[in-house]
């Protein structure tokens, strides 16, 4: 779904990264925040939208990306980093969500800078669940108290979405869309919802999607009201392949930065007796080893679809032609 110029535009890029080396020289990241939608409802604290800006500051394109379900724009930064650093005149803008407004990183954010350990992430986060001894741990937040967020669907989403294209427009270049999973549906909204009479796509060069799309199968008018008048008495927050909120994302976050800063330790969270035990390798793993267990493709339950990645296995073909047992 291109527009004329568009499609010039983004052949560039294409061509780019496809030929040309990847530089060694640092680029350069920043975080803002813009006003974002006013929804009634909403405390105006919280009607902000993120943006994650990677690449030259007087670069006039910019590549706007969607992240995927629960997921962050700071994922983005390593494929950003790449893009920038082989399309010359371009930025990338990763969009966060303005319920990532609402998460505690405080103790994630000390570990990232050497002031604490994977054992010290894990009791704040996790451990406290089932260790009483522990006081100093995170604080889930009541239903009640962030009722406003039920109102944070689509149309919030996308127009606070429309607020970073605007800022992206003043630039005077020109202004691609792209998104990861959940984000590449986002990204087909944006494209064809209505703003005061003109499509989204009016405005961009192009659409990018990756991995992304949306099921074949539209949902009825019937399913959507029934989801929504359910929505209007419950939890605002997303249970993750059966694991409720804000627990799936608290997993994912710990044991990937225990992965970062400790891979060869042997497993924090795989005794822990409140890991899923379709998460647990048979034998202790080490932090990385638990990581790769919990969404590999081949040993991750099927209800973490949407999370799983090839993290260590070889492909079935190669297994069989070079007589190897699965990696770890």
């Amino acid at each position: 779904m291109l527009r004329g110029i568009g499609r010039a535009a983004l052949a560039a890029v294409v061509v780019a990264l496809a030929l040309a080396p990847a530089a060694a020289a640092k680029v350069r990241v920043s975080f803002e925040r813009l006003k974002g939608y006013d929804e009634p409802s909403t405390p105006a604290k919280y009607d902000k939208v993120g943006v994650i800006k990677v690449g030259p500051k007087h670069a006039r394109n910019v590549l706007v990306l969607h992240p995927g379900t629960s997921a962050s724009a700071s994922y983005f930064v390593p494929l950003a980093k790449d893009v920038v650093r082989r399309a010359k005149g371009w930025q990338v803008w990763a969009i966060e969500r303005r319920e990532n407004q609402l998460e505690d990183q405080s103790v994630f954010d000390k570990a990232k800078a050497g002031k604490a350990t994977p054992q010290q992430v894990f009791d704040y986060y996790l451990e406290y669940l089932t260790d009483p001894s522990i006081t100093n741990h995170f604080q889930s937040i009541p239903t009640d108290k962030v009722a406003f967020a039920r109102n944070w669907g689509m149309k919030v989403e996308l127009q606070d979405a429309r607020r970073v294209v605007k800022e992206a427009k003043r630039l005077g270049g020109r202004v691609v869309m792209g998104g990861h999973s959940l984000g590449g549906s986002m990204t087909t909204a944006y494209a064809t919802w209505d703003f005061n009479g003109k499509p989204g796509a009016s405005d961009l060069s192009g659409l990018v999607y990756i991995d992304g799309g949306s099921s074949p199968a539209p949902v009825s008018a019937d399913a959507a009201r029934a989801s929504l008048q359910t929505l209007s008495t419950s939890t605002p927050w997303l249970t993750f392949g059966g694991i409720a909120a804000p627990l799936a994302g608290l997993f994912n976050t710990s044991g990937a930065l225990s992965v970062l800063v400790a891979p060869n330790e042997p497993s924090i969270g795989w005794a822990w007796p409140a890991l899923p035990a379709n998460l647990k390798p048979p034998v202790e793993p080490t932090n990385e080893g638990q990581y790769g267990y919990a969404l590999d493709s081949e040993t991750s339950p099927a209800s973490l679809i949407a999370a799983q990645s090839h993290m260590g296995h070889l492909p079935r073909a190669a297994r069989r032609g070079a007589g190897c047992a699965t990696a770890s």
